[in-house]
């Protein structure tokens, strides 16, 4: 026997529950929720769904208070039953908003039938199809990146989930054509307070230097060893741990250095931290920009902390970030290079070989 069962087609989890009209299929008694996905998907034309959606993307609801989905054994005998009370069927949408690598808008808000559950790397196959004939003719998904937001502040690994971004056509994710080229401003922080804390640590740095001699030599002796005993396997680098106010940031000014250095913070600062840091802004914000573009995250941590895997092989922000810096500073100069007046550094992405430090 065959019954009415009535039901709600919803674009995307944030839309409401109450959008489009109620709809009914007549199905057999005894049906439960992946039957009924089937049976929606087999009529997928005459919905006007998209082609590609798998019957199991679609999330069923008792009704439009329900605040999650029916598992898909459940039995659809008690739902749907009038048109005042429809299943509620949310069909999966991400909505996107592409723009050209200057960042500009060419196109308005789409979206594409993927879930919160699908990885980044299979949103940017479906941008590119979508788009293969206009605007990415000739661009392949590789070359494509997606932003959280058009504040471009957090790049998404392309191994990673889509999560709950993008949800709406007032919130799309961004995605754009990698820069070939990144021009970013660099300066020094013109807040008086936080220049002068800056004067102090240099001051202490040079007192310290000149009363500890011998032991500011010996470990610069020793970071200059690493560098002549370098196999070309592992990237030569020192790393101070300590507790807050142990005197990490003190040290860098107070050894100096046979070769130029720069300061920056590896990690955002955060609210609270040391008004020092205020000092190096631009350029910790600029290396942060390279670290997600070069997306780490995305391979094995294994792979990141060996530099002879295969993640270093390729060409990286990282490296060109570095290497537009050893270009710009005077190599003579044996201390801290700082950009009393903003300067513009353009720089492509780079090989380790060319950013021997």
């Amino acid at each position: 026997m065959e019954r009415k069962k009535y039901f709600r087609l919803v674009l995307g989890s944030s839309s409401p529950a109450s959008q489009g009209v109620v709809r009914a299929l007549k199905l057999p008694d005894g049906v439960d929720v992946d039957d009924f996905c089937l049976v929606l998907h087999g009529k997928r034309e005459s919905l006007n769904l998209p082609p590609s959606l798998e019957p199991s993307a679609l999330k069923v609801f008792a009704n439009g208070k329900a605040p999650t989905p029916l598992e898909l054994d459940k039995s659809l005998e008690n739902y749907g039953v009038n048109t005042a009370d429809p299943l509620i069927v949310r069909v999966p949408r991400i909505w996107f908003q592409l723009k050209g690598a200057d960042r500009r808008d060419l196109s308005c808000p789409a979206s594409v039938p993927l879930t919160e559950e699908d990885a980044v790397e299979v949103l940017l196959d479906a941008v590119q199809k979508f788009y293969k004939d206009n605007h990415l003719a000739g661009i392949a998904a590789s070359d494509l990146v997606v932003y959280a937001g058009d504040d471009f502040t957090e790049l998404l690994a392309r191994g990673g989930q889509i999560g709950s971004r993008g949800n709406s056509e007032q919130t799309p994710l961004i995605v754009m054509m990698a820069p070939m080229r990144l021009p970013i401003d660099i300066g020094e922080e013109q807040n008086e307070s936080k220049r002068q804390e800056l004067q102090r640590y240099q001051k202490q740095g040079e007192l310290i230097h000149n009363n500890c001699k011998d032991y500011c030599g010996q470990i610069l002796d020793k970071i200059d060893y690493y560098y002549e005993h370098d196999d070309g396997d592992t990237l030569p680098f020192i790393c101070v741990q300590g507790s807050s106010g142990m005197g990490k940031s003190q040290l860098a000014f107070a050894l100096g250095g046979h070769r130029p250095y720069f300061y920056w913070l590896g990690v955002s600062g955060g609210v609270g931290g040391q008004v020092l840091y205020g000092n190096f802004t631009s350029i910790s914000t600029a290396f942060l920009d390279c670290v997600r573009l070069d997306q780490p995250n995305a391979e094995k941590s294994d792979h990141v902390l060996d530099t002879s895997s295969s993640f270093y092989g390729r060409d990286l922000w990282t490296f060109g970030f570095l290497r537009a810096l050893l270009e710009h500073c005077d190599l003579s100069t044996s201390k801290m290079i700082r950009f009393e007046e903003p300067v513009t550094l353009r720089w492509k992405s780079a090989i380790r070989k060319l950013c021997v430090l």
